[in-house]
């Protein structure tokens, strides 16, 4: 039955342009993500229980997989992860939060061994489960308001400058970096703006036609 909801919400995406499930009867994970190829999953328009259990679907999938005799390099970039690992149970059960913080974690703590890495993005880093957030060893962080600099571990003597900082600004902490703790960067502007999947793609297609 739940397999059936999710071939039904994506059948309801592909009205929308968001997804071709053109002769994918039978819908699995591999169908829709091929190795070399950038996946987007676009979930915004799903109620927040089915949003979970496609999550677990692919991130689930993704870890059973780890330890396949050929592992190739992947990645699972969760966006908006403070609506993915939650730190409370808005509305939820405390035992389904659990559930959700012990399911990341693993893939946190044991995915990296099996070429699987975990890389989560946010801007509320303080409503992100403290048991995954715990575990991210490189940390690269942006401008954040005085409320969320502190819930981001930023050190005393950097919160003031985390809070002023100029878009493009960020600082980064990596265990891999044995000369000093954190560093300031400024990146090149992003090319990709937030707009909706269907727009976003009628700009890429736009863009190769006037090649």
């Amino acid at each position: 039955m739940t397999h059936g909801n999710l071939v039904r919400e994506l059948n309801t995406l592909a009205t929308w342009g968001v997804f071709d499930v053109t002769g994918t009867e039978g819908l699995r994970y591999p169908d829709f993500a091929k190795v070399g190829y950038i996946t987007i999953v676009y979930l915004q328009h799903l109620n927040e229980r089915l949003k979970h259990i496609f999550e677990f679907f692919i991130s689930g999938f993704m870890f059973r997989n780890r330890k396949t005799p050929e592992p190739r390099e992947k990645v699972l970039i969760i966006d908006e992860a403070h609506e993915v690992i939650p730190r409370k149970a808005y509305g939820y059960e405390e035992n389904w939060i659990r559930l959700i913080a012990r399911n990341f974690s693993e893939i946190a703590r044991e995915g990296r061994k099996y070429y699987l890495d975990l890389v989560i993005s946010t801007h509320k880093p303080g409503d992100i489960n403290p048991v995954v957030y715990g575990i991210c060893g490189t940390r690269i962080i942006f401008r954040l308001p005085h409320e969320d600099v502190e819930e981001a571990g930023v050190p005393r003597e950097l919160r003031s400058i985390v809070e002023n900082f100029a878009p493009g600004f960020c600082i980064i902490h990596s265990p891999e970096n044995t000369k000093t703790s954190w560093l300031e960067v400024k990146i090149p502007p992003i090319n990709c703006l937030h707009i909706p999947p269907r727009d976003f793609f009628e700009q890429i297609e736009q863009g190769e036609r006037e090649k």
